[in-house]
């Protein structure tokens, strides 16, 4: 399984690549900030899953699943993240995060 990684947090990013890492079945194919910039990425990477924090750049992280998902809509989204309301959570999952 490719998974790609989406977090403005480079330690972070290299933290979960690592656990990963040592997964027979799942290969870290890249990495991302949370941006615009991102979908080309996601594009050109063409991973299984994204895993992605929304966390403070929800609105940018929503953004971000909902062109990937016009271009590729066979792509699947986690969402790695802190936020606790049950609107921040309905908002990511009706936008396509798994």
């Amino acid at each position: 399984m490719k998974i790609m990684i989406v977090d403005n947090n480079r330690l972070f990013r290299e933290g979960i690549a690592s656990l990963l890492a040592n997964q027979g079945d799942m290969e870290v194919v890249g990495e991302s900030d949370v941006s615009e910039e991102a979908v080309q990425r996601i594009i050109d990477i063409s991973p299984d899953i994204i895993l992605m924090d929304t966390g403070l750049y929800r609105e940018v992280g929503i953004s971000i699943m909902k062109h990937t998902l016009l271009r590729r809509p066979d792509m699947q989204f986690i969402i790695l993240t802190t936020q606790e309301t049950d609107e921040q959570f309905y908002d990511v999952i009706s936008n396509g995060a798994k």
